[in-house]
């Protein structure tokens, strides 16, 4: 974000010092005007300058544009890194919670299959001492 609002203000300082430098040279144009040495000069300038203006406004709004949309992405790049950084964590949370599963599960399987076994192995044993009487 610092990188975009430094941009935008040079843009503004570099309009603010052109428009003052336009003025100026506007006004020496006036003057120059004034004189009847060089009756085309001035005009000519003015075309120039003029047309120099008009390149360096577009320029400036151009810039500007960029300068905006490059903090819009800016700031669009921090939501993104702090979504980032929620998801990771709520995926820590579920891996830790699905460990927590498997352990339990596999406990439950093992306590069933101690449970089936030693029923089986009582039920073995009353089938032998049945047969045996």
């Amino acid at each position: 974000m610092a990188a975009a609002a430094a941009s935008l203000k040079w843009v503004d300082v570099l309009e603010t010092q052109f428009d003052k430098s336009w003025v100026d040279l506007d006004l020496l144009l006036s003057q120059i005007e004034e004189d009847e040495d060089f009756p085309d000069l001035p005009g000519l300038c003015k075309k120039h300058a003029s047309s120099l203006a008009s390149c360096f406004s577009q320029l400036a709004h151009k810039s500007s544009v960029v300068y905006q949309n490059n903090a819009k992405l800016e700031a669009e790049l921090i939501h993104v890194r702090e979504e980032l950084a929620s998801y990771r964590s709520e995926l820590d949370k579920i891996r830790e919670e699905k460990g927590y599963l498997t352990l339990t599960l596999q406990s439950a399987l093992i306590e069933n299959h101690e449970l089936k076994t030693n029923n089986s192995g009582k039920t073995r044993a009353k089938r032998e001492n049945s047969i045996k009487r």
